[in-house]
């Protein structure tokens, strides 16, 4: 009734001065009730900037590889009544006084200062000694919570306008993720690459458009940009290190002659016109083996194929070999090389909707 009689005596109120008299007039009624509550009010048009911000920060940590500093934070952080969601700021002030990187430090700093002075006009809270929630309190509430879950995504997170242009949900994946490493033991070495790891943190666009930059020739990439990792500021060596991937590796390679030869195509035609969460998550689930495609969850994009054109794409990027049976589906192929040696060892197991270029595994 309160927001409402202020319309009434001035129904052509600001709209930055009606926010916070609605913020006010809420934190001011839960007060009154002896509630804890949060609120605030943030600036539209500073969204676009916030997107950058995050992304930039997410993109920091998980080129960082401090996953338990991002699990403390995430355990220390401001929660509510849904525990999921985590005080941004709050969470970034944590990580910022236990990161050694520097990187980190000042993408944090950064997107607390955004937030603080930029993107939030109007903040209040209220702590409790009691009520429904039992004592509460919100000193750490700074205006903008997120969402952070121990583990797996709630359903149709993938689906939404944030996850789609922000990079948080590969930083979610990435944080609730087991290392590689610590699945094997101490002494084995994966030779193996999943494409949505080794590009975590790119943001979406970028990623597609750096794959799409692709130039394929008998199975083996034959060229690629890597403007899109030089726009993310990525180090030289972290730029080498993924360009590495797709290309070969003379001692750990097998020796595979493709029996009839393919010509060359562009990943931007092979997959043209597929919508891009799609592409997406195509493109993460391919495995890179000693430069050959060696596996990829076809089912992403089959609805958007025809069979045909589907052929296509699986002959250009696994042509046949002459030591290799068909192609396999619903598998994909694991890699390891033991104790730095050349003993390689290799091998498919079940994974469903994908296929798998059995002369990897061999």
């Amino acid at each position: 009734m309160k927001i409402i009689s202020i319309l009434i005596i001035n129904a052509y109120l600001a709209n930055h001065v009606l926010a916070k008299q609605a913020v006010d007039a809420y934190s001011d009624h839960y007060k009154e009730q002896g509630e804890g509550s949060t609120q605030a009010y943030v600036r539209a048009e500073k969204i676009d900037d916030f997107l950058k911000a995050v992304n930039e920060f997410a993109y920091a940590l998980s080129q960082s590889g401090e996953k338990q500093v991002v699990k403390d934070a995430i355990n220390q952080a401001q929660s509510y009544a849904i525990s999921e969601n985590k005080d941004l700021y709050h969470f970034a002030q944590l990580v910022v006084a236990k990161t050694q990187n520097a990187d980190v430090k000042a993408k944090g700093q950064a997107l607390m200062t955004f937030i603080k002075d930029k993107l939030v006009a109007h903040n209040r809270t209220n702590n409790s000694e009691g009520g429904w929630w039992g004592p509460v309190s919100y000193e750490n509430s700074h205006g903008v919570a997120i969402y952070m879950p121990s583990s797996g995504l709630g359903a149709g997170y993938d689906e939404l306008a944030w996850a789609k242009y922000s990079n948080w949900d590969e930083f979610i994946k990435w944080y609730q993720e087991n290392d590689k490493e610590n699945k094997l033991t101490s002494n084995e070495k994966s030779s193996s690459v999943k494409i949505g790891d080794l590009l975590n943190g790119l943001p979406v666009s970028d990623k597609i458009s750096f794959m799409n930059s692709i130039r394929i020739y008998n199975g083996r990439v034959a060229s690629q940009s890597y403007y899109e990792l030089e726009k993310n500021k990525m180090k030289t060596s972290e730029i080498d290190k993924i360009l590495s991937v797709f290309g070969y590796n003379e001692e750990k390679s097998i020796e595979q002659k493709p029996i009839k030869e393919v010509s060359m195509v562009d990943f931007s035609e092979l997959f043209y016109g597929i919508p891009e969460k799609n592409l997406s998550n195509f493109y993460d689930s391919i495995v890179m083996v000693d430069g050959y495609f060696a596996s990829m969850k076809i089912g992403e994009i089959d609805k958007f194929l025809t069979p045909e054109r589907k052929e296509q794409i699986l002959d250009s990027l696994m042509p046949n070999f002459n030591n290799s049976k068909d192609r396999k589906r619903d598998e994909w192929c694991e890699v390891w090389i033991v104790n730095d040696s050349k003993n390689v060892y290799r091998g498919c197991s079940y994974q469903e909707k994908y296929v798998c270029n059995s002369a990897t595994c061999k």
